[in-house]
């Protein structure tokens, strides 16, 4: 597994990467970073794959502050940029939470070099209450110990995954200098984002190229019961719901995460 630099744009950010063969690109949600996908790197890189990873501008190790700021179409710029620059072709796409709207943005315009798209429980595409958007914004931007320990039990269901010094690592890294003020920014944008909700890039998708979903049926930030709408606003096949995960269902299943990109590259070559 490697890890570097790499500028996309004027943005200096950090990126993993394991394996070689049909490449996969692992966005991770607001908030959160590339590290979080280690888990899945190895094993996709096992089964074949090239798996790459990325800390979204202003997150992780990424230059801050973001020099494009933090809105859909400077994200979706920015993915855009990383398909060219890592020279990316008939690769799969996995976006979870409100970074699915990201990738409809980019993809909706420009699908091309995108064989499929994996969904991983997202946000910002039908109606959630209030107190969903409210709950996702504290997860982002309170750093504290307590804040994270708050996060990680809303993030998994299986709660032993999480060790003391990966919360501890969270913590300092959310807490680093210029973070507080980049994920106040990030916060704000996903908090938009749901409350104006909307599936059509999304579904533009959908009618390009393979897109599925994957959701954890013990999933504390995106309900589960998100699944059967989302799915139909989409025009998509049901959701493949996963018993005993949470949230982060990629990483207390990679087996799941594998086994839907199977389907994903079965569907696109059809």
């Amino acid at each position: 597994m490697t890890k570097y630099h790499f500028g996309v744009g004027e943005t200096i950010t950090r990126i993993w990467e394991a394996g070689s063969g049909q490449p996969v690109l692992l966005l991770h949600e607001p908030g959160l970073r590339a590290d979080w996908w280690r888990h899945n790197l190895s094993s996709l890189a096992a089964a074949g794959m090239r798996a790459i990873s990325v800390d979204l501008p202003g997150h992780g190790f990424a230059e801050k502050p973001a020099p494009d700021g933090h809105t859909l179409d400077s994200y979706a710029d920015f993915l855009g940029g990383l398909l060219e620059l890592l020279d990316l072709e008939d690769v799969v796409v996995v976006a979870s939470g409100a970074t699915a709207r990201m990738a409809g943005r980019r993809l909706s315009s420009a699908p091309d070099r995108v064989a499929g798209l994996l969904l991983i429980s997202p946000l910002g595409v039908v109606e959630v209450e209030a107190q969903v958007g409210a709950d996702l914004v504290l997860d982002i931007t309170d750093a504290s110990r307590e804040g994270v320990a708050r996060k990680f039990g809303r993030l998994f269901a299986d709660h032993s995954v999480v060790t003391a010094d990966w919360a501890e690592e969270e913590h300092k890294t959310n807490s680093a200098p210029g973070a507080a003020q980049e994920l106040t920014a990030v916060a704000a944008m996903t908090d938009q984002l749901l409350t104006e909700p909307d599936p059509g890039e999304l579904a533009k998708v959908a009618a390009q190229m393979p897109v599925q979903l994957l959701w954890g049926a013990a999933d504390q930030v995106a309900p589960a019961q998100l699944a059967g709408q989302t799915a139909a606003v989409l025009g998509i096949s049901p959701a493949t719901v996963i018993d005993g995960a949470g949230h982060a269902v990629q990483y207390e299943r990679p087996d799941a995460l594998g086994d839907a990109l199977v389907r994903i590259r079965s569907a696109a070559t059809r």
